[in-house]
């Protein structure tokens, strides 16, 4: 959890993903980011919640357990020409800089690597996915 906080989310989650012109905005759609309480546990627990439970391709899961590197949360940050599975043509996306080193990508890989448990623990909270249209 402290990769997560550190290296994914208040690194660059919710200041590139999460804003309001994307998944922080009233046009998220079913991949809704809490920024408020900004860079607070709560958020970060309900983000993380949403990136675990949010199915946009049962093939294709937002954080990728067993092959890290087909995450689709690093796959869609990603440049076009670099990503397997680009993300979806909308106004105003733009790769996430952070992912465009190999450090970045690392650190994705590293967090991911180190929640992975099998078989999955399933968190006894009921935290219904908030979609936002």
């Amino acid at each position: 959890l402290k990769l997560f906080r550190t290296r994914v989310h208040d690194d660059w989650l919710v200041n590139r993903c999460g804003t309001t012109d994307c998944h922080g905005g009233a046009n998220s759609g079913p991949f809704y980011l809490f920024q408020e309480p900004k860079l607070s546990d709560q958020s970060r627990y309900a983000n993380l919640l949403t990136l675990e439970r949010l199915n946009i391709n049962p093939e294709l899961p937002l954080i990728n357990y067993d092959q890290p590197r087909q995450s689709l949360l690093m796959q869609f940050g990603l440049d076009r020409d670099d990503a397997q599975h680009p993300h979806p043509i909308v106004k105003g996306w733009k790769p996430v800089k952070e992912l465009q080193t190999e450090e970045g990508r690392k650190a994705v890989i590293e967090w991911i690597q180190s929640m992975r448990q099998m078989p999955r623990p399933q968190y006894p909270i009921d935290f219904p996915l908030l979609e936002v249209n």
